[in-house]
């Protein structure tokens, strides 16, 4: 990646550690997007159509083109972009948590646990002010604004048909990336009967209408993001 444009706003904002925290955590969400649809499309270039795993894959890029879009969206003010940016940073280090207590992971100073470096991020968002910081009803600390979740997202971002909720379309990655059988029977084509009960047998094949419509929409959402982040880097 190349720097940015000197005097662009992404030029000021990685200057503060704070305000960097929306351009980093943009940049590797769009990196792990792009990676998810480059292995989609190696394996349309090798002649492959899987059932479902691609399903997972565009799963996971569109929802990182999401996350990204969110840090650097075009119409927010630089307050709002820096409590986005501690945002995700604070939503990184608590899965990280999870992860290093699971592992049984121990700090070897001057090294630290997620669970010191979430602190000190809080401490740094409440030393700086602008409202990032309230109490909870324990008293404690906490960011004042959260990264919505992901199917939030999704509704603010994406399009449905009328009566319907955008996060639909996450729902249905979520479907398949989970192997929920309400998913992976889509479009199955039922076969003659083979036991006395009536049970059958039915045959699962890729939908190309459904790569197709998915495709596109995750590629839409990248490339949204990607636009996004390039003026703020002044491209």
């Amino acid at each position: 990646m190349t720097l940015p444009t000197a005097g662009s706003q992404a030029s000021v904002d990685l200057a503060d550690k704070l305000r960097a925290y929306a351009h980093d955590h943009a940049a590797t969400a769009m990196r792990a997007a792009i990676d998810h649809l480059r292995a989609w499309r190696t394996m349309l270039l090798a002649g492959e159509m899987p059932a479902y795993a691609h399903l997972s894959l565009l799963r996971t890029a569109h929802e990182a083109a999401l996350l990204a879009y969110w840090l650097t969206e075009p119409t927010i003010d630089t307050d709002t972009r820096l409590a986005r940016g501690v945002a995700a940073a604070a939503a990184d280090y608590e899965e990280r948590r999870k992860f290093e207590e699971a592992a049984g992971r121990v700090a070897t100073p001057p090294g630290k646990l997620a669970v010191e470096r979430l602190a000190d991020l809080i401490a740094a968002a409440d030393h700086r002010g602008l409202g990032l910081v309230r109490k909870n009803r324990r008293g404690d600390p906490i960011l004042a604004l959260q990264v919505p979740a992901t199917v939030e997202l999704f509704d603010l971002y994406e399009a449905a048909r009328q009566g319907a909720k955008p996060q639909l379309l996450y729902r249905f990655y979520s479907g398949y990336a989970h192997a929920k059988q309400w998913a992976l029977v889509q479009g199955a084509e039922q076969q003659a009967p083979f036991d006395p009960s009536g049970r059958t047998l039915a045959l699962i094949q890729g939908s190309d209408a459904v790569a197709v419509v998915a495709t596109q929409r995750t590629i839409n959402a990248v490339r949204r993001a990607i636009t996004a982040y390039e003026e703020l880097r002044g491209g």
